[in-house]
């Protein structure tokens, strides 16, 4: 009984960002009827793709599991055996990804986001 409590709890607590997400997309299909009904047709067709599209993109990026990695980054290389200070690490992890994602910032600015994309979903 305790086991399948646990088990229950547990699979609650993996689902909750999924039920989030859900939410946020129920909410954000009613702000689209609602903007539908004050829209002509066309107007609201030409903005579904792109909508989709970047919910996709959300989507994929939350669930790739990179916020475990961050979130458990002082175990992961204390775990390893690293030989410098697991917590000198996870600082060096994050001076890295912030400057990736200034330097990714740069560069997207430079090439635009649709050929990026595209270099991106062909892939090798």
């Amino acid at each position: 009984m305790l086991l399948l409590l646990l088990l229950l709890l547990l699979m609650l607590l993996l689902l909750l960002p999924l039920l989030l997400l859900l939410l946020v997309l129920l909410l954000m299909l009613l702000l689209l009827l609602l903007f539908y009904a004050i829209t002509p047709l066309h107007f609201f067709f030409r903005y579904v793709k792109p909508l989709a599209i970047s919910m996709g993109l959300m989507f994929f990026q939350q669930f790739s599991g990179i916020n475990a990695v961050m979130f458990y980054s002082v175990n992961i290389f204390r775990l390893a055996g690293s030989s410098i200070d697991s917590n000198l690490a996870t600082i060096i992890l994050g001076v890295v990804n912030i400057g990736a994602t200034i330097f990714s910032n740069v560069v997207i600015d430079r090439l635009g986001r649709k050929i990026l994309l595209y270099l991106s979903s062909s892939g090798e």
